[in-house]
């Protein structure tokens, strides 16, 4: 079997492992928020986290799409940033809260940003091997 690839599901990645612990806080968090906040924004801020999931599968499975994944995934992170930070400054979550995301919400983002452009590097390296050909 040596030389063979074997298959890593997108649930082996610690992109996956980072997006899992960020879910666990939101969804702890999620308790404190008030009830017209928790139907709106936490909810929001729970199905966008669940779409980076998504986005991790394509990336891993298929990655002829990696690089669209990955942006979108980038994107989704974002909107959750943006909705994390709003939540703080109208104190829907305390502050010890919000910086219990912090480390996961480091890591997503470093990694992410670090496939995408190890993705964008070996297409271009793939456009120079075919254009010398």
């Amino acid at each position: 079997m040596k030389g063979q690839n074997v298959y890593k599901g997108a649930r082996d990645l610690p992109l996956y492992t980072a997006c899992y612990r960020l879910l666990e806080v939101i969804d702890s968090t999620l308790d404190t928020f008030k009830r017209d906040r928790k139907h709106t924004l936490g909810q929001k801020l729970y199905n966008t986290t669940l779409d980076l999931f998504e986005c991790i599968r394509i990336a891993n499975d298929f990655p002829e799409d990696r690089e669209k994944a990955l942006l979108t995934l980038l994107g989704k992170f974002d909107n959750i940033q943006t909705i994390l930070k709003l939540c703080n400054e109208k104190m829907y979550i305390t502050e010890k809260q919000y910086l219990a995301l912090f480390q996961p919400m480091a890591s997503i983002e470093r990694q992410a940003l670090g496939w995408l452009s190890n993705t964008r590097q070996n297409a271009r390296v793939g456009l120079l091997t075919e254009s010398a050909s």
